[in-house]
């Protein structure tokens, strides 16, 4: 682990752009419970962390093409989950 983030979730989201459903399935699965810690400390009730978790990956779903393999996806996705978070 690097900062927190298993080494491969920037080769599951570099292999989910490619088409590989298994990877993004596999990447979405893995990334649950760090959204999920996130979203847990700026909200206190369930349903609200619920409603963040759910808005966060469907905002990663939409703009998934716009991550660059290149770059630590960590730092992508918590971007996009501080975006979300700053929206609600």
């Amino acid at each position: 682990m690097t900062d927190g983030q298993p080494h491969n979730w920037n080769q599951l989201m570099a292999a989910a752009q490619s088409g590989d459903p298994g990877s993004y399935a596999r990447l979405l699965h893995e990334i649950l419970p760090h959204v999920r810690l996130i979203a847990g400390r700026h909200h206190s009730t369930p349903d609200r962390v619920e409603a963040t978790v759910c808005d966060v990956l469907v905002t990663v779903h939409r703009v998934r093409h716009t991550y660059d393999p290149a770059r630590p996806f960590i730092q992508w996705l918590d971007a996009i989950a501080a975006r979300r978070l700053s929206a609600q």
